[in-house]
C-alpha cells in the first residue's frame, strides 16, 4: 500500500530532505519549498490542509537521461526567503544533479512567488545547461496530489477550454497550469513504487498526447505534464513557469488559474529565453533573447567579481510591449579587470518601476601581459603592421628610430586600454635601411628591429 510505503519513505528520507524548508502563507494557501526543489501547497483557511504533496521538475534529454527529484536532485543553494520586488512573498533555492552525478548535467533555480489572500503560487524554474554541448530537453513537472489531505480516490481532468490540470476530491480542487508554454503531453496514472525510471519519465514527457480524465484508486494518482522540446546551449538557461492553485469548485479553480495567468503576464512580463556571455580580447559580449515583453522599460546589466558586489555597468532599452521574439546584446569593456571569474545578471525594469533579476552567468577573464610583437611583414615596403598587448590601462608611446637613434616618427602618444592593439606604419617617405620601434609605458619598455627595403 502507498500509505505504508510513504510512511517508511517519510521516516527514512523526508526527515533529511525537508530540513529547513521555506514556507510562506498568503492567507489563502500555504506554500513550501524544500532544499531539493519540492513544491508543496496547502489550503490555509480555516485550517491548513495539504492539497499538493509534491510538484517537482523533470528535464528529459533521452530515455536514459532524465533529471528528476528523487533520483538526481541535490541542494546547491538551500531554500531561503527572498525580499520580493514583484510579489508579496518569495522563496528561492537551487539544485543540481550531483546527488546521482548522472546526466543530464543541469542546475535549476526555483523562484516561488505568492500574493496576499490569493490561493495560487507561481513558480519559475530556471533550467541551466551545465555541459559544454547543446542539449535538446523536454521539460515538465511531476505532480503528486494529496487533495483534502489524503491520498487516493481523487479525480483528474484536463480542462481543455482553459488548458489546465484539475485534480479534485469532494469540494477540494487542485489546479496546475503551465504558463511559459502549453503542454504537449499530460499523463495521469496510478502511483506505484516502480514507475519513476528515466525510460518512463521520458515516455510520459514526449508522448504527444493529453489524457482527458482519470479516476485514481486507493494508491492515488500521479500526473506528469511536459512542454515541447527546447534547445539549451552550453551555459544558457531557459525558464519553465507553472501556476499551482487551490479552490473549492471547478469554476473557482478556473477563475483562480486565470488570475494566476494574468498575474504572470503583467507582473512577471518578460520571458527571457536565453542569456549567454563570451570573451573576446578585453571585451565581454552579452547576448540575450526574449519571447514576449509587456511594459518592459529595459535591462540594467550588472556585474560582480569575487571581491565585489553587483554593480550596474550599462543599460539597454526594452521593447515595451511586444509579442514577438527580440534579441539584445551588450559589450562590456573589462580592460581594467585584473582577471578571474566575472558574474553577470540582468535587472529587468518595468515602466512602473517594478523589476526582476535574471539568472546569473559567469565568464572567466584572463589578464593580458605586456608584449610587443615583431612587425609583419618584415622586411617591408612601404608599410608594415605592429601589434602589441597591454596588461593595464595607462599612457603609452610607440616611436620609430633610425639606425643612429634619431626619432623619425611618433605613432602613438595617448592613454590606451588593456588588450590587444595594432597600428600600421607607413614608411613611404623614408629611405631603405634598418629601423627600431619602441613601446613605452609605466613600468614597461620594449624595442624591436625592422628593415625597410625599397
Amino acid at each position: 500500500m502507498r500509505s505504508k510505503l510513504l510512511s517508511i519513505f517519510l521516516i527514512i528520507a523526508f526527515l533529511a530532505i525537508d530540513m529547513q524548508p521555506q514556507t510562506f502563507n498568503t492567507g489563502g494557501v500555504e506554500v513550501n519549498l524544500n532544499n531539493f526543489g519540492r513544491i508543496r501547497l496547502s489550503k490555509s483557511t480555516p485550517s491548513v490542509v495539504r492539497q499538493l504533496d509534491r510538484a517537482s521538475i523533470l528535464v528529459g534529454v533521452s530515455s536514459s537521461q532524465v533529471f528528476d527529484y528523487q533520483q538526481d536532485a541535490n541542494s546547491l543553494i538551500p531554500a531561503g526567503t527572498v525580499t520580493p520586488s514583484v510579489s508579496d512573498f518569495k522563496v528561492y533555492g537551487r539544485v543540481n544533479n550531483t546527488f546521482s552525478n548522472l546526466p543530464p548535467k543541469v542546475s535549476i533555480g526555483h523562484h516561488v512567488y505568492g500574493w496576499t489572500n490569493n490561493t495560487y503560487t507561481i513558480v519559475e524554474y530556471w533550467v541551466k545547461n551545465d555541459t559544454s554541448v547543446a542539449i535538446s530537453a523536454f521539460i515538465g513537472v511531476e505532480i503528486h496530489p494529496q487533495v483534502g489531505g489524503t491520498y487516493g480516490n481523487e479525480v483528474y481532468n484536463w480542462i481543455a477550454a482553459n488548458r489546465y490540470i484539475s485534480i479534485s476530491k469532494a469540494s477540494d480542487f487542485l489546479g496546475v497550469k503551465l504558463l511559459s508554454n502549453d503542454p504537449i503531453s499530460v499523463k495521469a496514472f496510478e502511483y506505484s513504487s516502480t514507475f519513476n525510471t528515466d525510460a518512463n519519465f521520458y515516455a510520459f514527457l514526449t508522448s504527444g498526447t493529453i489524457d482527458n480524465n482519470y479516476a485514481s484508486g486507493s494508491e492515488g494518482a500521479v500526473v506528469i505534464a511536459g512542454q515541447a522540446m527546447k534547445t539549451i546551449n552550453p551555459g544558457d538557461s531557459i525558464k519553465f513557469a507553472v501556476a499551482y492553485a487551490y479552490a473549492t469548485s471547478q469554476n473557482g479553480l478556473s477563475a483562480t488559474l486565470t488570475a494566476a495567468l494574468n498575474r504572470y503576464v503583467t507582473v512577471l512580463p518578460v520571458e527571457l529565453t536565453s542569456f549567454a556571455a563570451s570573451l573576446n580580447g578585453s571585451t565581454v559580449h552579452l547576448n540575450w533573447s526574449t519571447a514576449t515583453e509587456i511594459n518592459n522599460l529595459g535591462f540594467e546589466i550588472q556585474r560582480k567579481s569575487a571581491n565585489s558586489e553587483f554593480s550596474t555597468v550599462g543599460f539597454t532599452s526594452g521593447a515595451g510591449t511586444i509579442t514577438e521574439p527580440k534579441n539584445y546584446s551588450f559589450s562590456d569593456d573589462v580592460s581594467s579587470v585584473e582577471g578571474g571569474v566575472l558574474v553577470y545578471r540582468l535587472k529587468q525594469i518595468d515602466f512602473d518601476g517594478r523589476f526582476e533579476y535574471s539568472n546569473e552567468i559567469e565568464v572567466e577573464v584572463t589578464p593580458f601581459e605586456f608584449n610587443l610583437s615583431q612587425n609583419f611583414p618584415n622586411p617591408f615596403n612601404p608599410s608594415t603592421e605592429i601589434n602589441f598587448n597591454i596588461a593595464k590601462e595607462g599612457f603609452f608611446t610607440l616611436k620609430v628610430y633610425d639606425a643612429s637613434g634619431t626619432e623619425v616618427e611618433t605613432l602613438i602618444s595617448s592613454r590606451l586600454n588593456a588588450g590587444t592593439h595594432k597600428i600600421t606604419f607607413d614608411a613611404s617617405k623614408l629611405s631603405s635601411g634598418n629601423y627600431f620601434y619602441r613601446l613605452s609605458g609605466e613600468n614597461f619598455s620594449e624595442v624591436k628591429k625592422m628593415t625597410l627595403i625599397k
